[in-house]
């Protein structure tokens, strides 16, 4: 794994361009992550999901996807605070609605 230039994060292994700015390289690990959740890598996914906040702590898919890959994990009360985050971001997303339904079958007194 190769270090990201712009970001500080490590890709999948191929060289990151020096132009790449904030914007692209929170883009293509985002693409990545999302890969690595498609292929059931779950941690990996997980792993580069949170160096794209890092460089973009605002991004809306970003935090749908953490929702994601944390519910497959059973992990439901981590999931619940980035699927509120991308409610409080984008409150009228055509996700918004569908996410909003998934927080109401979090059993909230059991998170901690």
């Amino acid at each position: 794994l190769r270090a990201c230039a712009g970001c500080g994060g490590r890709t999948g292994g191929a060289e990151t361009p020096a132009t790449e700015t904030r914007g692209q390289a929170a883009a293509r690990l985002l693409r990545e992550a999302s890969q690595a959740f498609a292929e059931g890598r779950f941690k990996a996914a997980e792993t580069t999901a949170l160096e794209v906040l890092q460089v973009t702590p605002n991004s809306v898919d970003t935090h749908k996807l953490m929702g994601v890959i944390l519910m497959r994990q059973a992990r439901q009360c981590d999931a619940a605070i980035h699927y509120r985050r991308a409610v409080q971001l984008q409150p009228n997303g055509v996700s918004a609605d569908r996410i909003r339904e998934i927080l109401k079958g979090v059993a909230f007194e059991k998170c901690h």
